[in-house]
């Protein structure tokens, strides 16, 4: 189901091997990086590399509804983050994260934009959706430039392990595609 994308700055594309080393270093296994993710810190390149694999190669093989892109510099090629993309019952949901180094660049905004891009040109879905922790200001300002709309009427609630154990608030976002087939 997906393709390369190729914006400004940007390619976002299937994994390639290598891409591992980069996004290992700058984002899966950095703490900062992760510290909004519901999961934890990589701790080896070969975890990264297994995850880059799945949803960043194997899926895109089979036309899995998941996928994932890998975000690189067009120029260089070097991995900078990812954007996946959830298939839900109804809609699809979109997380994506940026290592450390590429972050505050307006990259996520660009490669946000692409992406939603491309689901309406190939009528994916109809809506689009995403969350992050309430303090995540900096997701919440990547949504929002991006189009996304904040749902105010509905509260969301996730752990977030490098947080701690317990549930944090969300806010969940939103944008209206159009007609899909």
């Amino acid at each position: 189901m997906p393709n390369t994308i190729e914006i400004e700055r940007l390619c976002l594309r299937k994994y390639q091997l290598g891409d591992e080393v980069s996004l290992f270093e700058t984002y899966f296994s950095n703490i900062e990086a992760t510290r909004f993710l519901q999961r934890l810190p990589h701790l080896t390149i070969q975890q990264t590399r297994n995850v880059l694999e799945k949803w960043a190669d194997h899926y895109w093989t089979i036309n899995n509804r998941d996928f994932a892109w890998v975000i690189s510099d067009t120029n260089t090629q070097v991995a900078m983050g990812v954007l996946y993309f959830i298939s839900q019952e109804n809609h699809g949901e979109i997380h994506f994260g940026i290592g450390r180094k590429f972050q505050k660049q307006g990259y996520m905004v660009e490669a946000l934009i692409g992406v939603i891009g491309y689901l309406k040109q190939n009528h994916v879905t109809k809506v689009v959706s995403s969350f992050c922790a309430e303090e995540h200001l900096a997701s919440q300002s990547v949504l929002i430039k991006a189009g996304f709309k904040q749902n105010k009427d509905k509260t969301y609630w996730a752990k977030f392990p490098m947080l701690g154990d317990q549930l944090y608030p969300c806010f969940t976002y939103r944008m209206e595609l159009g007609d899909c087939e």
